[in-house]
């Protein structure tokens, strides 16, 4: 019972883990393009925690843990003055907006590559079986198993 529950909530850790890597993304290619960025969020719901140490941007954890968004500034707020459209999302070039929109994806998938690279290199160790002696009247002298 104890480890079906450390299995769920290890699982639960790396659905969170690859959102918010996702959600990096976002946020990254945003600041790059000196777009503003609202709000940052892990999760939906209640908000449990909400941080605005970096530059004005909100960070929130929420109450469930299986999603996540990066709000950006946008010409259709009523209350922006015109000096504040060339920092929002939908007043930038085409080729700006799809990279905002494709660098969560690609984010996923550099984080994935790395691991890969990281466990290939590093490697995992185990315990090959072998055999010393096999015993007479054994199942694996009975399947004609060789003898080391």
């Amino acid at each position: 019972m104890l480890q079906t529950l450390c299995h769920i909530l290890l699982a639960l850790a790396m659905i969170n883990l690859v959102i918010i890597v996702h959600e990096l993304g976002h946020y990254a290619a945003g600041k790059l393009f000196k777009i503003k960025i609202n709000i940052v969020a892990i999760g939906f719901g209640k908000v449990l925690y909400r941080s605005a140490k970096n530059r004005n941007t909100n960070w929130q954890l929420a109450l469930f843990p299986l999603g996540g968004y990066v709000s950006m500034l946008s010409s259709k707020d009523k209350s922006l003055n015109i000096t504040q459209h060339p920092y929002c999302l939908d007043t930038q070039s085409a080729w700006k907006k799809i990279v905002v929109y494709l660098a969560g994806p690609a984010a996923n998938i550099i984080c994935a590559i790395a691991v890969y690279w990281t466990l290939l290199n590093v490697g995992i160790n185990y315990v090959t079986p072998e055999n010393e002696k096999i015993t007479q009247n054994s199942i694996a002298s009975q399947a004609m198993l060789p003898d080391n």
